[in-house]
């Protein structure tokens, strides 16, 4: 059973469709990196699906709950880390915890000891007694997905988990996600960084104005929609070979790019070193220019 399944979801907010007919499910144990511009739908769709905002027509279920018909146990299934954190200042982080998980049932015991193990796990024990303003930034952020975990949710929605840290932090962060992940806790992710949904994700969906655009595992797309870029350096002008002609390709100055994706191009390169092989051409040098996930996304959405 999938972790999350969205039918024919729609979003208005009055004349406005927010949302327009988006189906997607989630597998079991996956991060899904969920992309998208301002104001294509991201966040409104993770609203539906944690009960902030109603649904216009569709349907989400959450592990196998309706967030209509079965509003409690689809709520209990989720935990969401927001991109605005926001607690209150004054209190321990280990209350903060403790207090959130009774909002689940949780009895206080239980929830102090969940609370210390998480705590413990992701390196924040020491900090149980601070305050949430005498946490860095990244701490914050991590104390975030630590809260949104307290009740054992089955699936994390993080929001713009890195929005706002420096590099080594954002590497950090990572690694936490990729942990968290380990113990078998679906993810889905969105962030403006498509470098991380590259790195994080298992499979990425991209929504646009509204409608999902594109969806599969995050490999897929680069092999079938990235354009590398092969560069073949000649030591003199040459006349190019027909064969090459049938290509995508540029020839200025004694310099040829050929635009291919990622899954063909070691086959066009090997065929195109033997036509000019064959051709009896010198080839002086070539290199390979990678496309990346961000390319692609940009492209994607510019042409929507």
């Amino acid at each position: 059973m999938d972790s999350v399944v969205i039918k024919n979801l729609k979003k208005n907010y009055g004349k406005i469709l927010a949302v327009n007919d988006v189906s997607f499910s989630v597998k079991k144990g996956e991060i899904f990196g969920f992309l998208g511009p301002n104001g294509a739908g991201k966040t409104t769709t993770i609203n539906c699906m944690c009960q902030l905002s109603s649904i216009s027509s569709g349907t989400i279920k959450i592990e196998g709950f309706d967030v209509k018909k079965d509003y409690l146990d689809a709520k209990k299934q989720i935990g969401l880390s927001p991109q605005d954190i926001q607690f209150d200042p004054l209190f321990k982080i280990i209350d903060v915890l403790t207090y959130q998980a009774g909002y689940f049932g949780m009895p206080v015991k239980k929830a102090t000891l969940r609370a210390e193990k998480l705590l413990k796990d992701f390196g924040l024990f020491e900090k149980r007694n601070q305050t949430m303003r005498e946490l860095s930034g990244g701490m914050k952020r991590k104390f975030s997905i630590i809260k949104a975990l307290i009740h054992n949710p089955k699936i994390l929605i993080l929001d713009e988990p890195t929005a706002a840290l420096d590099v080594d932090s954002r590497y950090e962060m990572w690694a936490f996600i990729k942990k968290v992940k380990k113990q078998g806790i679906t993810i889905i992710l969105t962030t403006h960084y498509i470098e991380e949904a590259e790195k994080l994700s298992d499979r990425v969906a991209i929504i646009n104005k509204g409608k999902l655009i594109k969806l599969d595992r995050t490999s897929k797309i680069i092999d079938d929609l990235s354009q590398n870029v092969i560069t073949i350096y000649f030591d003199e002008h040459i006349k190019m070979p027909f064969a090459i002609k049938k290509l995508k390709h540029k020839y200025v100055d004694k310099k040829l790019e050929i635009t291919v994706s990622k899954k063909d191009q070691s086959k066009v390169l090997r065929e195109t070193l033997k036509i000019f092989e064959e051709s009896n051409i010198s080839v002086q040098d070539f290199n390979v220019h990678q496309d990346n996930l961000e390319n692609i996304f940009r492209r994607l959405v510019n042409e929507k």
